[in-house]
């Protein structure tokens, strides 16, 4: 009969690997949440000021106020969202890059549109492409996360 010896380190590794794949899909699942929260919350604010402007303000005699509040409004969804993204990695950066500066002037022309075509039907047609924005990049924020934790497994 033959006695081999077992590597310790061996059984190291595995309870290593183990640990490491617990923590890895921990990070995942948080990191969807977070993504999901930022998004629909920057949605949520926006589609709360456009109705709110619609509802409470005289538009025609409020205008560059309006659109003061309204620019001022898309920077501060879109860096706040920017500032939470930044703390996770894609595949080789933050998913903060991957985030479009372009997309700010989208959802401020949309607002200012909505606004003063005084169609409040048109909010859900506004709701409806901010849902879409955010989907877009949720999903791109994802595969990034995905591709990136799945990176650290292997």
């Amino acid at each position: 009969m033959i006695i081999t010896k077992r590597n310790p380190l061996d059984d190291i590794a595995k309870l290593l690997n183990i640990v490491t794949r617990d923590i890895i899909e921990k990070d995942r699942e948080k990191s969807k949440a977070v993504i999901s929260i930022t998004m629909v919350n920057a949605a949520s604010k926006c589609a709360k000021f456009v109705a709110s402007t619609i509802i409470t303000n005289n538009v025609d005699n409020n205008r560059d106020q309006i659109e003061y509040n309204a620019r001022h409004l898309v920077n501060s969804v879109y860096y706040d969202a920017y500032s939470k993204l930044n703390m996770y990695r894609g595949d080789e950066d933050y998913l903060s890059h991957y985030m479009k500066e372009e997309w700010k002037e989208d959802i401020y022309g949309d607002i200012i549109n909505i606004v003063y075509n005084k169609k409040k039907i048109l909010i859900n047609v506004f709701l409806r492409l901010i849902n879409v924005l955010i989907l877009e990049l949720m999903i791109i924020l994802l595969i990034l996360l995905i591709r990136h934790l799945n990176k650290m497994i292997l």
